[in-house]
């Protein structure tokens, strides 16, 4: 632009009044906003078509690799971590040597007669869908009146016993539940008659009494709940009978499951100086007619009847409760596999035995009622009593030791719960320790007692931790061993064992003054002498070594099922041959390469919820839920290999060291038949 346009301007503006030059600046500052305005929205409308199209990006991202996520979930399932956590896993078909494991374990967890070691197994167990059916329905449960079982109960005080039992015997007959009058009267009848008839009378009247109440355990199982109530309050309810005067002893308020092992706990430690059976006996010669009449009818006094005899009657109907225990805890089992704790806490669900020891939240805990029976049995053992009544007592103490066990296994929830089975945990320690703090305080405690409880216990994980502590206090350096050979383990402490040769060094029992046993099993029933026989050296012989190493090793097996797992494994060749009965010199069933490359390969074992019929749900549902991972099969794997290094070691030196003959022969019974 020239001079001469700029100085038309000037002038042009100069002329111009005020007004007009305000109303110019303030057109040209509104022109230049509007400019400035559409700039910015220009400008933000490219930011945000720059931004839509990041977003479109992200999002094709994003979409393809949820979809590459979830193609790849398709074929994964959830695994536990550390037992708690999940995380996915590829599924992926489970070798043939998991499947036998978890199918033994799974078996094992069912197999309530292995279990709990019965020795007779219950009806409804052959049976259990018509068990479930039929005991399930409260309108096939007939009861006698309460009415009509007191007016019969009238025949137990007028001392004819022999119609009581016939007219109870009718009522079972008649399909008819007796009740908890009678059937407590049966068992009171048979604690506390007083004999006064020739001895193969009585005895048939107590052997009527026990096939009664046999058939009634029978024919109306603890599967009812009415009948499991009504047996509880047999158990538990006051008793009919009444204590003699001056013996305070008997307390008759708290049931006669309390009465009996208050019993046990007076005659095993007291004598028969005061029998009043003897005191109050009549000459037959001087009595008259209505005084024999009178002295010819059975009477019913516990406290009468001599010491020898109260313990005989004790452990007979200890006998028969101990069965309804058992029975009552092995279907108990099968009814609730997923929910043991939960129903443990349940007052009408939980089992007999629960019902007799724990009230409250205190289950499964070691109180004062099962210190008394464990202090019982140490002392019946001791004593040296009649076997079939050690039999009793053990039976007892492992239902409560099966008990506490199978009550800290945690509830199988439905593809989330994963239990290790078997297992030992807090509770079941602390009764083992409770045992093994009785045996230690007792005054008569010596290495041969410690034997005789283990040669009488059930329960295999009470065993195998007994013998482990008593193991640990023969040999500390027994342990210290075994760790040379990796993880330690009851195998390990076996083989270090047979390395160090510990026993060789032993005396034997020859070489013992045992005069100690002929004082003990004279009579039939002796006393507990008051007079200490504990010995302040802690002698060790090698009978009893040995004894103590096959228990541990017999336990451990049991309790981890060794033994099944080894015949599942074993070649047809080698089935074939030793049903031919060829004598086989090298076992060639078993392959330890092929067990490696099987444990390398091995996933954790996953839930199912495939079944083909309804009866095989539960039992699969609880076999995929026990944790069989690369650990336990390595586990697994160790403790086979320990087994055949053991065989193999008993066998080259069994001539040289002849005392090793039972472990030779269980190790053959094992790993060949």
């Amino acid at each position: 632009m020239n001079r001469k346009a700029l100085k038309e301007i000037n002038n042009r503006v100069e002329d111009q009044t005020p007004a007009k030059h305000q109303a110019t600046l303030e057109m040209y500052n509104l022109r230049s906003t509007r400019s400035m305005t559409k700039g910015l929205k220009r400008e933000a409308i490219d930011e945000v078509k720059e931004t839509k199209k990041s977003v479109k990006r992200l999002k094709s991202v994003a979409v393809k690799s949820e979809d590459a996520a979830n193609n790849e979930n398709e074929n994964q399932s959830k695994v536990p971590v550390s037992g708690v956590d999940y995380v996915e896993r590829k599924e992926e078909p489970l070798p043939e040597f998991s499947k036998n494991i978890t199918q033994i374990l799974g078996k094992h967890y069912f197999d309530v007669k292995t279990r709990l070691n019965l020795d007779n197994t219950p009806e409804c167990l052959y049976d259990m869908d018509k068990c479930i059916s039929r005991h399930n329905d409260e309108r096939q449960l007939h009861i006698l009146d309460d009415d009509v079982a007191k007016e019969f109960s009238s025949c137990i005080l007028d001392g004819n016993i022999e119609m009581f039992y016939k007219f109870v015997t009718g009522t079972i007959m008649k399909g008819q539940f007796p009740g908890e009058i009678l059937l407590q009267l049966v068992l009171e009848s048979m604690l506390s008659i007083n004999q006064s008839q020739e001895d193969h009378e009585f005895d048939n009247l107590l052997e009527y009494g026990e096939v009664i109440f046999l058939q009634v355990m029978k024919k109306f199982p603890p599967c009812w709940s009415k009948t499991k109530s009504k047996y509880l309050n047999v158990l538990t309810q006051k008793m009919h009978m009444k204590s003699s005067p001056g013996n305070a002893n008997y307390e008759c308020k708290d049931g006669i499951f309390k009465f009996l092992i208050t019993s046990l706990e007076q005659n095993i430690k007291h004598t028969d100086k005061d029998n009043e059976a003897h005191k109050h006996s009549m000459d037959i010669n001087d009595m008259n007619f209505a005084t024999w009449e009178e002295h010819d009818k059975p009477t019913f006094d516990f406290a009468k009847n001599s010491r020898e005899v109260q313990l005989k009657r004790t452990f007979i109907i200890l006998n028969l409760i101990v069965k309804l225990l058992e029975d009552d805890l092995a279907i108990w089992i099968l009814k609730h596999p997923r929910h043991i704790r939960a129903t443990f806490k349940c007052d009408e669900k939980k089992p007999l035995i629960a019902s007799l020891f724990w009230t409250g939240n205190k289950e499964c805990e070691v109180n004062s009622e099962i210190r008394r029976v464990i202090e019982i049995f140490v002392n019946c053992v001791y004593l040296n009593y009649p076997s079939d009544d050690l039999n009793v007592l053990s039976r007892l103490l492992n239902l409560i030791a099966t008990c506490i066990n199978i009550c800290e296994l945690p509830t199988i929830k439905e593809k989330t719960s994963f239990i290790q089975y078997p297992s030992i945990n807090e509770k079941s320690e602390l009764f083992v320790k409770e045992l093994k703090r009785t045996i230690d305080d007792s005054p008569h405690f010596s290495l041969s007692l410690y034997v005789k409880i283990l040669n009488t216990l059930r329960t295999p994980y009470v065993i195998m931790l007994l013998s482990d502590q008593m193991l640990n206090r023969v040999s500390p350096q027994l342990s210290r061993d075994a760790m040379k050979y990796g993880k330690f383990s009851v195998m390990n402490k076996i083989l270090a064992t047979f390395n160090t040769k510990i026993w060789c060094t032993m005396k034997t029992r020859d070489e013992m003054d045992v005069s100690m046993n002929s004082t003990h099993f004279v009579e039939k029933y002796p006393v507990l002498p008051l007079k200490p026989t504990r010995k302040k050296a802690f002698e060790v012989f090698q009978e009893d070594f040995l004894s103590i190493l096959l228990s541990h090793l017999k336990s451990y097996m049991e309790i981890y099922r060794l033994h099944n797992l080894f015949n599942s494994i074993k070649s047809p060749a080698a089935s074939q041959n030793i049903i031919q009965g060829k004598k086989q010199e090298k076992f060639n069933g078993f392959n330890i390469k092929m067990l490696q490359n099987l444990v390398s390969n091995i996933p954790h074992a996953t839930p199912s919820s495939d079944t083909s019929t309804p009866k095989a749900e539960i039992f699969n549902f609880v076999c995929k839920s026990i944790v069989v991972d690369s650990e336990l099969m390595m586990s697994y794997r160790e403790q086979m290999k320990f087994c055949y290094h053991m065989q193999r070691y008993v066998n080259e030196r069994i001539q040289k060291y002849p005392e090793l003959q039972d472990i030779k022969k269980y190790l053959n019974s094992i790993l060949v038949n």
